[in-house]
């Protein structure tokens, strides 16, 4: 083979090599940028759902806050904010299931009069529909309460707006005994 031939192959075999070298850095700087972004990726689900816990725990204790106002339009937001708090995390379910309870166990404490409904934020406790967890259980039970009317059986969901409640029993936030009686 002459000279000539020999560096033409030569380069050619230089110019395979640096193509190949060229390639396979190319390829490793492609797996260092995929892994910099699974990082950050990674890193910004992280950071959203630790905000996403934040504005739960704010809003927890605006709800939990509003509960103890003087006026009943502001007790009925905070019953409503922890009803819908409840609907978006499904981990603090038993948490508000046990301060919506005790609410309603500590405002009950009085049978209203006579002529007298029980109050809109009671009753808006009691007849919340709270949503099931992710394992299908309740997060706490319904209140179940009497009928209507001694004799009727037909209407499941009676108005308890109207309801005494006595000696309601609350137990690892299930209703275990519960006295209904029209007034």
């Amino acid at each position: 083979m002459d000279w000539a031939r020999r560096i033409e192959l030569f380069t050619v075999v230089v110019a395979a090599v640096v193509a190949v070298v060229g390639l396979w850095y190319s390829n490793v700087q492609t797996r260092q940028a995929n892994k910099q972004a699974q990082q950050a990726t990674a890193q910004a689900r992280d950071d959203r759902a630790l905000a996403k816990e934040g504005q739960i725990t704010d809003r927890y204790t605006a709800a939990v806050g509003n509960l103890g106002e003087d006026k009943v339009d502001v007790r009925l937001g905070g019953i409503y904010a922890l009803q819908r708090i409840m609907q978006d995390s499904h981990r603090d379910q038993p948490t508000i299931a046990n301060v919506l309870t005790t609410y309603i166990r500590t405002h009950t404490a009085k049978s209203p009069a006579k002529s007298q409904d029980v109050p809109a934020d009671v009753h808006a406790a009691l007849t919340s529909s709270p949503p099931a967890t992710q394992t299908g259980a309740a997060a706490f039970s319904w209140i179940s309460a009497a009928p209507s009317s001694p004799t009727s059986t037909s209407h499941p969901h009676p108005d308890s707006r109207r309801l005494r409640l006595v000696n309601v029993w609350v137990v690892q936030l299930c209703v275990v005994q519960t006295c209904v009686a029209r007034t």
